[in-house]
């Protein structure tokens, strides 16, 4: 019987509608239907006036034509590398998840490497996602709603060479595989193993790029990758970036900011920290203070997320740097941030005007121009060999409560000391949304700041054709274009609109209101209010990695954590237990299950 819990949403559909089909035809069938439900017999009034005054038949529907299959024993395969970008906005993670309710980045590469015929599935199961019938392997593992910009994979998929047994080497495409003779048992001595130049290959990019969404796109691919070259454990290098704005998010007007209340009682009051940024502001110096202290190699427990199912007792981990940049001309203007009651305390007034024209009057908006463009955009770049499960999201999100001037620069060193603090506070990760795979590198024995090992063929270079990257609406850049202005008119008439109605309001005439709620910034589109703020060395303490990775082997029978690595394979010997008991359960109750008929655990 069918594994459905492999099969991705498309083929459940179609097998529903196939399964539909066959029922009505049974039913239409008179030999088939129940005789309560067969039609009654009709009488010589009906009959007559049921039959049809023409005995022109209707015409035929024409039959679609198939495209006639390729059959993957007459070409050969080639081992490369694809390296790809998505906005992961739009999907459940990057891995293949059985029984998903929401797509991922693997199910739709899939999807189109099945489509054309690149990657052929199991012919036993040919509805399953299964990766093991093309050696792949994957750099990172991203999380829902985490993009990438330089993901890669590797797997054996479909030359446009013949293979051997079909006595040639020249290239076909896929329109003459129907021309080809079959001579599977002819054998020729002269074969070439060595795979097709890159000029003469399928267009691997320009082939998949058709099929896949328009939020994944792959743009280069490595036609011969090192021997023994792993898209996981080859890779040297991965390279993160987490983008946030300044102001990170809508600023409070003086009159309602705590930070530059009129008294200090009032600030006392409200819970304001001495020298805190204005709300909605971060202080960029302090965080780039603060993420410089995670260079280096560091215990990163208290900086992830723990799963105890894959007992993991290491947690060294080396950042090769990090630091807070600006993103030069992503800046876009909103002209209120630059007034009196929303400008930052550290932001220059604009300079005066030295225009020796007679009109020397100057617009609110022109005037507001003067002084630096905001919001600006930065990104916490972090650069390592390999990371932890949510460790750049917990690193973002001790630099943002930093940068609010909630919490001290010391507190990183605090945290990555675990002699003294083995337990990670319960503080809250940073949003998903604007984390990035930016780039992975390769060559397990160069020094980290060496060259990619990998020789990529991106698309539009020299040995591709330009087109690909710049011919039209169907190029690369020509679909990156129309997703990208997609949403640019939606970010213009957000700005527009934003700044209009913030602009309605005279907020000088205001009074000053009492806010004692603090506000707190996670990465997200807005900040949470929280009331008081409690420190993070003074919220509630995580249990340990090692008392999570006990709890965990006592919960399957084992003594400790120890004891349950000990047995050797533990996850076979903890799913044997799970089956025996399963099967036994069946045989108890009667229904004569045997252990082959409990689910997979």
């Amino acid at each position: 019987m069918a594994d459905y819990n492999k099969w991705p949403k498309e083929e459940l559909i179609k097998r529903v509608k196939q399964l539909e089909a066959q029922l009505g035809t049974s039913l239409s069938d008179p030999a088939t239907v129940p005789e309560s439900r067969t039609a009654p017999t009709p009488t010589p009034a009906s009959t007559a006036r049921s039959t049809p005054t023409s005995t022109t038949q209707p015409a035929k529907k024409k039959q679609k034509k198939h495209a006639t299959d390729i059959d993957p024993a007459k070409y050969a395969t080639r081992f490369i590398a694809l390296k790809l970008a998505y906005i992961g906005k739009n999907y459940n993670g990057f891995e293949y998840q059985a029984c998903g309710t929401q797509s991922t980045i693997e199910e739709e590469l899939w999807k189109a490497l099945v489509r054309a015929r690149l990657v052929f599935p199991n012919p036993d199961r040919p509805n399953e996602i299964d990766w093991t019938v093309c050696d792949y392997s994957k750099c990172g593992r991203t999380d829902r709603g985490v993009s990438a910009f330089g993901q890669v994979v590797a797997l054996r998929i479909r030359s446009n060479k013949l293979a051997r047994r079909n006595g040639t080497q020249t290239q076909i495409s896929p329109e003459d595989d129907t021309r080809m003779k079959d001579d599977a048992n002819e054998v020729n001595d002269d074969y070439d193993d060595a795979p097709l130049p890159v000029e003469q290959e399928i267009q691997y990019p320009r082939i998949l790029n058709r099929l896949l969404p328009p939020d994944i796109k792959i743009y280069a691919w490595a036609p011969s990758p090192p021997p023994d070259f792993s898209a996981r454990f080859s890779c040297r290098e991965r390279q993160y970036r987490y983008f946030f704005t300044q102001p990170a998010f809508s600023p409070l007007p003086n009159f309602l900011d705590p930070a530059v209340a009129p008294s200090a009682s009032t600030a006392k009051t409200a819970g304001v920290l001495p020298n805190r940024p204005k709300d909605g502001w971060l202080d960029i110096e302090a965080m780039r203070r603060a993420a410089k202290c995670f260079e280096g190699l560091h215990d990163f427990r208290n900086f992830c997320k723990i799963d105890p199912s894959k007992q993991i007792t290491n947690f060294t981990r080396r950042v090769f740097e990090a630091d807070v940049v600006e993103v030069d001309g992503l800046d876009t203007s909103l002209p209120y941030l630059s007034g009196e009651q929303f400008r930052n305390f550290q932001q220059q007034q604009p300079p005066p005007c030295t225009d020796n024209t007679k009109n020397t009057s100057l617009s609110a908006e022109t005037s507001t121009n003067l002084a630096p463009r905001t919001p600006k955009v930065y990104y916490f770049h972090v650069r390592g060999s390999a990371f932890l499960w949510h460790q750049i999201r917990c690193m973002v999100a001790i630099l943002f409560l930093i940068g609010q001037g909630l919490e001290p620069v010391s507190l990183v060193s605090t945290l990555l000391d675990t002699a003294k603090q083995p337990c990670r506070p319960n503080y809250v990760l940073a949003d998903d949304a604007p984390l990035v795979l930016w780039d992975c590198l390769f060559g397990r024995d160069k020094a980290h700041d060496g060259p990619d090992e990998v020789d990529w063929v991106y698309v539009g270079a020299d040995s591709d054709s330009p087109i690909n990257l710049h011919g039209g609406a169907l190029s690369l850049t020509g679909e990156l274009w129309a997703y990208w202005r997609d949403r640019k008119m939606d970010e213009i008439l957000a700005n527009r609109l934003l700044d209009w109605v913030s602009q309605k309001t005279d907020v000088h005439r205001a009074k000053f209101l009492n806010a004692k709620s603090t506000r707190v910034y996670d990465g997200g589109n807005s900040a949470r209010y929280i009331g008081g703020y409690l420190p993070v060395m003074k919220k509630a303490m995580i249990p340990s990695p090692e008392q999570q990775n006990d709890r965990f082997a006592q919960r399957n029978g084992f003594k400790d954590a120890e004891a349950m690595r000990a047995s050797g394979n533990w996850r076979e010997v903890i799913r044997a237990e799970k089956l025996g008991i399963s099967a036994a359960a069946a045989a108890a109750s009667g229904n004569g299950a045997s252990v082959m008929d409990v689910e997979d655990v």
